[in-house]
């Protein structure tokens, strides 16, 4: 069966010769259920990552079974070729470290029926901007998107856990939207490794007061969902101007 299958020399020429053939993009078959070192591609000598992560082979698009279940811890660690990855609906776990390290990656939706999700996941994918996190996700663990050049992200409601630095070194990062009525808990230090001033947080305008109230979210720069915010990093210091649903203009300047 695929959860048993020991792959070889032989086994992984043909995957070469597959990519070779169609211009780096791997469709992996639907009866596979498990993806990782132990999985379906598990090369003895030296696991299925040495084989993603090749500079021989350029793994450029991978699309994983439609009932994937569990993509294993690593497994496709530093595939700097990787700039396309198709998850499947079906997909209840990502492990630690699953795509750290791709460096060419620039999108990926997360599935609603992910129950599971490994710190690390998408760390140092440096070109990663476009990312959709789907309702049904309830937890995002540490170290989600560090490194990454998100620019504007949306946090469902369903989240109710925020790991510690999941944001860290994402310098283009400006707004994070959260649909959560009820604050999110932050794990660790509750810091979710952006600047407290720069980076606007909006949150649905019921639940406005519950952040601000919050000890975890009172520091962040926070906003109502439909309010206007504009940020201007060319003048000295930081200009925001935040027009209410009122039509005031507001203008603050944070040396």
């Amino acid at each position: 069966s695929n959860e048993d299958y020991q792959g070889n020399a032989a086994n992984m020429g043909a995957f070469y010769n597959y990519l070779d053939a169609n211009n780096g993009v791997l469709i992996l078959p639907d009866s596979l259920v498990n993806m990782g070192l132990k999985g379906y591609v598990n090369v003895l000598a030296s696991g299925f990552n040495s084989f993603v992560s090749s500079t021989d082979y350029q793994l450029r698009s991978i699309k994983f079974p439609s009932h994937l279940a569990n993509i294993k811890e690593k497994a496709m660690q530093n595939a700097k070729f990787l700039d396309s990855v198709y998850l499947p609906a079906q997909l209840k776990y990502i492990e630690n470290s699953a795509f750290q390290g791709c460096s060419s990656l620039k999108s990926v939706n997360i599935p609603s029926k992910v129950k599971e999700l490994g710190i690390n996941i998408f760390k140092g994918c440096s070109k990663l901007r476009d990312v959709k996190i789907e309702e049904g996700v309830k937890a995002l663990p540490d170290g989600m998107f560090y490194g990454c050049d998100i620019d504007t992200i949306v946090i469902p409601s369903t989240v109710t856990s925020i790991g510690n630095n999941i944001f860290t070194s994402d310098k283009s990062l400006r707004n994070i939207t959260l649909k959560c009525t009820t604050p999110p808990t932050m794990t660790g230090k509750a810091d979710l490794g952006v600047s407290y001033k720069r980076v606007a947080v909006f949150v649905p305008e019921e639940a406005y007061e519950a952040y601000k109230n919050d000890e975890n979210w009172n520091k962040y720069n926070l906003h109502k969902i439909g309010d206007k915010y504009v940020y201007d990093a060319t003048v000295t210091g930081r200009v925001e101007i935040n027009v209410n649903e009122m039509g005031t203009l507001k203008n603050r300047v944070n040396e």
